[in-house]
């Protein structure tokens, strides 16, 4: 026996340090021996000696430049060293050049061989988006979002077990609904769509008396100063205009009307976002100085489906408005225009949206007034008043019933999450999904213990009040899966929440669950087994089987 069986025997046995002698000595005596070399970076990889990974990873290349194990062993040591930008241009190049060149040589398809490329691309895609400076350090302390495989992309896990967790995140991008467009009763922030000022008359003549009360907290009104647009405060402006308003503010008002008016007759929200999604991307490419890439990467991130990408005549009126307004700006980069301005990708941004997108529903002036002043009530009290009237706190159920749907002041819209529409889909969700402010953030409760870090956070996509036949029904029709889960009803966690909820902090969120958009997958997670190495058979992602619903 030679020592690098010696050595593959070791290392299956755990001796990992002995594991590296048996495999330097068979290099002392053959130093072309390119499987030793990329054995020995494997073991290196499992004693997190990353540097001396790749080196041997690159001298096994050096000798045989067509090893493809070779390259995965350089690919993971890299990614291990936070060399995220060397190791994603490694892999596609890997990907887009060696691959060809070594399936021709061979003269057969080993395409499976190179699974791991794939899997590899996505999860450094994964590590360059969600990273510290994305999340935030609070969110990136607490959770992590890691590549599953084709059927169900990425997920969300927390970094340390909880009985309980929350977080409140902001959207990437969002935008009112349609419908909203042309009511003058109402002024909402431009950036955060908080309801600012509604008219009294606008208030059926139940709830007149108590309009005062829902005027609580009532802020200065912010205009842009170029158009028409309000905000909430200065924070919202800047906001706004450091990410999307600055290309769409002025100059464009005829043709931002002739858009806004398709999408109101045509009833579409989702080219309101993908207005602000375009404007997103080229501010970032053209004043943040961004590669086209990196300033794409937070929406291309999200999965699309090819079946949703049907090209209709008012696609095709709206892209051509969206080409008019941002040509100007692009009009000495022919490449990045040529790139941003097909059919194609404005299709794709639909589907992205489409399969991913939430449903914004805030709170209205009424049930923030409610939430505020329950917040408020000091815990020896069970009563708030509202409108000279005297409610008691385990009562509210019944009074909010009465006028929550009456409030004028309800405004919704479609926002893209970059964690929250990360989730996948279960029929027996860990989590849940709350609008709890009377703006876009959105908050995620876990709604029983996460035990372990390899327990995927989940959300149900569809109502939880729902029979299954309906359940099942709408998954299939909105999601292109099959729901196998058999419980006819899952218990709605609002109402169990209800009662901890009414005097240990405030009613926040309780109005209602509401659904989240996005794409996912019911039935069963794929298997991903991939032999690593000739001489030790490793699997890269040894995934066990498991039924989302």
């Amino acid at each position: 026996m030679n020592h690098r069986e010696i050595g593959n025997q070791q290392f299956k046995q755990s001796k990992l340090n002995d594991a590296i002698i048996s495999y330097s000595k068979a290099i002392e005596q053959d130093p072309n021996d390119y499987l030793s070399h990329c054995n020995r970076s494997l073991v290196y990889y499992q004693l997190k000696q990353y540097q001396h990974s790749l080196d041997d990873s690159n001298d096994s290349l050096l000798i045989n430049q067509h090893f493809y194990k070779a390259y995965y062993r350089k690919a993971v040591a890299l990614r291990a060293l936070n060399r995220i930008e060397e190791a994603l241009s490694f892999c596609q190049s890997f990907k887009d050049t060696i691959i060809p060149i070594i399936i021709k040589e061979n003269n057969r398809n080993i395409k499976t061989d190179y699974q791991w490329v794939e899997k590899e691309i996505q999860e450094l895609l994964i590590s360059k988006r969600y990273t510290k400076d994305n999340l935030g350090q609070n969110l990136n302390d607490l959770i992590k979002v890691e590549y599953i495989d084709k059927v169900h992309g990425k997920g969300v896990f927390l970094k340390q077990p909880s009985n309980s967790f929350q977080y409140t995140e902001t959207p990437l991008v969002s935008h009112i609904n349609y419908n909203y467009l042309n009511n003058n009763n109402i002024k909402y922030c431009h950036h955060c769509i908080k309801v600012l000022l509604i008219s009294r008359d606008c208030y059926p003549n139940e709830m007149k008396n108590i309009y005062n009360d829902l005027n609580f907290n009532c802020c200065e009104i912010l205009s842009c100063g170029n158009c028409k647009v309000n905000y909430c405060s200065n924070e919202c402006k800047s906001l706004s205009w450091d990410q999307y308003h600055r290309l769409l503010c002025g100059e464009f008002e005829n043709d931002l009307q002739l858009y806004y008016n398709i999408c109101m007759e045509s009833k579409q929200t989702f080219p309101l976002v993908i207005l602000r999604i375009y404007s997103n991307i080229i501010n970032d490419y053209f004043y943040k100085k961004k590669s086209i890439d990196d300033a794409l990467l937070p929406f291309t991130i999200f999965t699309s489906n090819d079946y949703l990408d049907q090209e209709t005549d008012t696609d095709i009126k709206l892209f051509e408005i969206l080409k008019n307004i941002f040509s100007s700006t692009l009009k000495d980069h022919p490449n990045i225009f040529l790139k941003l301005f097909n059919i194609k990708f404005y299709l794709n941004l639909k589907s992205i949206l489409s399969f991913n997108a939430s449903t914004m529903d805030p709170l209205n002036k009424f049930q923030e007034m409610i939430d505020y002043k329950v917040s408020q009530l000091p815990q020896n009290q069970d009563d708030i008043i509202v409108g000279g009237e005297k409610i008691n706190i385990y009562n509210l159920g019944g009074y909010m019933e009465k006028f929550v749907h009456l409030d004028p002041s309800t405004i919704k819209g479609v926002a893209l999450y970059t964690i929250t529409n990360s989730l996948n889909h279960s029929c027996d969700p860990n989590c849940m999904q709350l609008f709890s402010k009377n703006d876009y953030t959105v908050t995620l409760k876990s709604n029983q213990p996460i035990t372990s870090t390899k327990q995927e956070l989940t959300i149900s996509y569809i109502n939880e009040d729902n029979d299954t036949f309906t359940r099942k029904k709408l998954l299939k029709q909105k999601y292109l899966f099959d729901c196998q889960y058999t419980i006819s009803q899952i218990a709605n966690p609002i109402q169990s929440m209800m009662k901890s909820s009414i005097k240990s902090g405030s009613l926040s969120g309780l109005s209602g669950a509401n659904e989240l958009s996005r794409r996912g997958c019911c039935g069963r997670r794929k298997d991903i087994d991939i032999d690593i190495d000739i001489d030790i058979d490793i699997d890269i992602d040894n995934n066990r089987r498991r039924n989302w619903c």
